[in-house]
């Protein structure tokens, strides 16, 4: 056997042991990669050992910890490619909003705010998928999420018994198409639809829009149409 084939052999076994390597310990080494990029005093933690699958890498469970506060637990969570587009998808994501105070203050400066229009662009084409979204503590009104992003538009589809909602934003441009949600202290669940201008930073309340929507009362035999229409600090 020629002595450049047999080093090439070797080096090929030799990746080929590394990557196994890699493979067998990704739940110690990716969180604290993961780590370099993540506020202080939080941490990723993988349960089980991810696996690729149908051209997509698939974890068992996902946390993101601050201390020992689970901000978010993701699981049964897989991550691929198709069609020139990202696909994240999950059985389940519980996020747990009580952790958000345990976060530390940032030590620098902040940087110049960027616009709606700079994280727009930012944005990757990507489809999300969530079977179930909980948000602690208003587990009530978990329900399925879809999101799709692309740079020049991202649309919301969301399904739950108490809350619904499909929205679609365009630059600064929000279409409310429906509006959904119940309260035990109403007959009947609330509804609304309509276009609202966002500002050009994402900090402050829409300059401008028209929404429409209907509440019922147990006090009133029909229920009210209401409108809500207004121009930077007028309306009506």
């Amino acid at each position: 056997m020629p002595r450049i084939f047999r080093r090439r052999l070797a080096a090929i076994l030799a990746l080929i042991l590394l990557l196994l390597g890699l493979l067998l310990s990704i739940t110690q080494w990716l969180p604290r990669l993961v780590g370099i990029w993540l506020p202080p005093e939080t941490r990723i933690e993988l349960e089980g050992s991810p696996r690729w699958h149908e051209g997509a890498l698939h974890f068992p469970q996902i946390r993101y910890q601050v201390k020992e506060c689970v901000l978010a637990r993701v699981q049964a969570a897989s991550l691929g490619r198709h069609q020139s587009r990202w696909q994240f998808k999950a059985q389940s994501v519980t996020l747990n909003s009580e952790c958000l105070q345990n976060l530390p203050a940032p030590d620098v400066q902040p940087a110049a705010p960027k616009s709606l229009a700079e994280w727009q662009a930012m944005l990757p084409g990507a489809d999300i998928h969530f079977d179930k979204l909980t948000i602690a503590p208003w587990q009530t009104y978990a329900g399925r999420l879809d999101l799709t992003l692309e740079s020049h538009k991202q649309q919301l589809h969301y399904q739950g018994d108490q809350l619904q909602l499909d929205a679609t934003l365009q630059g600064q441009q929000l279409t409310l198409s429906r509006l959904m949600f119940n309260n035990a202290a109403l007959p009947e669940p609330v509804t609304l639809s309509g276009q609202l201008e966002l500002p050009k930073f994402a900090d402050g309340l829409p300059v401008s829009g028209k929404v429409e929507g209907e509440l019922a009362l147990a006090a009133l035999p029909d229920a009210l149409h209401l409108t809500f229409d207004w121009q930077q600090q007028q309306g009506s």
